[in-house]
């Protein structure tokens, strides 16, 4: 699909409000209207756009130059010396940007902005074999415009002249075809007006209308330029910006993944994430001040803009997050944290936290960031400018979701999704036991004494971390093949080789609990985390799941009913009629 973007017009009756610049480059929010009509293309699906240019089009080549800025490919389309009209212009686009006769092409005003649907149109034009589609709008004031005539079908019987009705439906500078149905109707050479000398003839002879609703914004005269103005602004700032990101269970290799192992021998780590996530709402507000609140702490903290955020372990992550991406702040918001875990379960939250808020951040401020961009993101804020010990496999987990086998090495991580079949997944969710063992830990201390016995080259903490690392891909392969006795069984090794890491991962308690789920008949579990307590699963045999249950339930532990998350961090946007964007 072609979009043809026309942005020659001379913007006449406009230069009292907005003089000395192409009519489509008049800003609006800030950015040019222009802007806002290619990101509805884009959200249309459209790829590949020309813009038919003429009055000052070197201006418009500055502002969006290859397009890629705007995720599009953009090319232009020169009327040069003589005005070629809207015809014109869109037949000197059509020459310009070459392609197969059949080739869809959609036709816009770069002046105006409606809510049309390109699906609508493709489907319109191929029902009624329409030779051209156009999109109707209602306006309570026709004057300027015409009214159109139509069938009970939707074809286009008459247009009539322009300042024949104050309330009608009319033109709204949008068209469908295909390449060869336009130049079949545009003349060779030469100027003319498509929707003066092209359109009324073609009028009951297979020209259809979709009639559209909602908005139609044209900035053609000063009046239409200011309601623009107003009704975009009235879009583009919801009250509110929501996002999450799960928790994980890490399988195998958890510890490889810590520095400097994995930056020296490359690390490997098997995990998943569940239904278990850290909310995050962040609040647009009109003042010049943030707010941040943690629901799980039951701490509120408030500042300035400009303020230094200060790391005084008050909410730190969340203000790591906003110095990182949102150094120059302009405008007053609040963010609010929740978690669905208690701290310290071992799950990846405190790396979900930042993920989360990272997410709700790039959402608002539109920041260009991938799920690698958001993780390596998340990483920094928390292993560099908070300086907290762990590894880096959370802020992946959280960022991609899903079931992935993720490698570490000294230039950085690799995300493989595992294409776990659906059964297997399922039955997998019928034979692992999570549980809360009711004892949250900290994992710096842990890590610290893990990482001192690397560094000192203690034979039994190297070779435990290899081992690890191996058990890592040999669980890879036991869950792609859906052998999840083997899968258990491997579990069971990585618990007892992680053991091996650093005498403080498990204690005389934990030692209990995974001794009573064995002896109920589990395969395999290990702590999810780093050690020390909070969650444990286990992998049971296919019909062992509920003896388990008891067993662990009986030794004080909380069961946690869950199922696996496919989706990793995502954010949305929340209008205050409460329409989700």
């Amino acid at each position: 699909m072609l979009a043809v973007v026309l942005a020659g017009g001379l913007g006449t009756r406009l230069r009292s409000a907005v003089p000395d610049l192409p009519k489509c480059l008049s800003p609006v929010l800030g950015r040019p209207f222009l802007a806002h009509v290619l990101d509805h293309l884009k959200r249309q699906g459209v790829e590949r756009v020309v813009i038919a240019i003429g009055y000052k089009g070197d201006a418009i080549r500055r502002e969006f130059g290859d397009g890629r800025d705007h995720g599009l490919t953009i090319s232009y389309a020169d009327d040069g010396l003589e005005p070629l009209g809207t015809g014109g212009a869109i037949a000197n686009a059509l020459r310009s940007a070459r392609g197969p006769d059949d080739e869809p092409v959609l036709v816009v005003n770069g002046d105006t902005l409606s809510a049309f649907d390109v699906a609508e149109l493709a489907r319109t034009h191929h029902a009624t074999k329409a030779q051209l589609v156009l999109f109707a709008v209602p306006v309570s004031n026709g004057t300027r415009y015409g009214a159109l005539e139509l069938g009970a079908d939707g074809s286009i019987l008459s247009f009539q002249a322009q300042g024949s009705s104050s309330s009608a439906l009319v033109n709204g500078g949008v068209y469908w075809g295909t390449r060869q149905d336009f130049l079949s109707v545009l003349p060779a050479r030469g100027p003319s007006s498509f929707e003066q000398d092209i359109l009324p003839p073609l009028a009951g002879r297979g020209l259809f209308a979709v009639r559209g609703g909602g908005r139609f914004l044209d900035i053609g005269v000063p009046e239409g330029y200011r309601r623009a103005e107003a009704v975009l602004r009235s879009e583009s700032a919801p009250p509110l910006v929501r996002a999450r990101a799960p928790l994980r269970i890490s399988f195998a290799g958890g510890g490889t993944d810590v520095s400097p192992y994995c930056d020296e021998r490359g690390g490997a780590v098997l995990s998943a994430t569940f239904n278990k996530y850290v909310h995050v709402s962040l609040v647009p507000t009109a003042d010049d001040r943030m707010g941040l609140h943690s629901l799980d702490y039951q701490t509120s903290v408030h500042y300035d803009l400009a303020d230094a955020l200060a790391f005084d372990g008050r909410l730190d992550l969340i203000k790591a997050c906003i110095k990182r991406v949102y150094p120059d702040r302009d405008k007053g918001f609040d963010i609010h944290v929740h978690a669905d875990a208690p701290p310290g379960t071992g799950a990846g939250a405190s790396s979900a936290v930042v993920v989360a808020v990272l997410a709700a951040l790039r959402e608002w401020l539109r920041l260009p960031m991938t799920e690698y961009e958001l993780a390596e993101t998340a990483f920094a804020v928390e292993r560099c400018d908070l300086k907290i010990a762990g590894g880096r496999q959370d802020h992946y987990s959280a960022a991609f979701g899903g079931f992935n086998f993720i490698e570490f090495g000294p230039r950085g991580a690799i995300v493989n999704p595992l294409r776990i079949r659906p059964s297997i997944a399922s039955e997998l969710e019928e034979r692992l036991v999570l549980v809360y063992t009711g004892g949250s830990r900290v994992s710096g201390g842990i890590i610290a004494d893990q990482v001192r016995r690397y560094r000192a080259g203690e034979p039994e903490a190297v070779q435990a971390m290899d081992d690890l690392k191996a058990l890592a891909n040999e669980s890879r392969r036991a869950l792609l093949s859906g052998d999840l006795d083997a899968f258990g069984a491997i579990t069971h090794r990585a618990w007892q080789s992680k053991k091996r890491m650093s005498d403080r991962i498990s204690n005389p308690a934990l030692d209990a609990l995974y001794d009573a789920a064995r002896s109920a008949g589990a395969i395999g579990g290990k702590v999810t985390g780093a050690g020390g307590g909070g969650y444990m699963f286990f992998v049971t045999r296919y019909d062992g799941q509920q003896a388990v249950v008891q067993a662990l339930q009986r030794a004080g532990c909380q069961f946690v009913d869950f199922s696996f998350e496919s989706a990793g961090a995502r954010a949305w946007r929340v209008a205050e009629s409460g329409l989700v964007g």
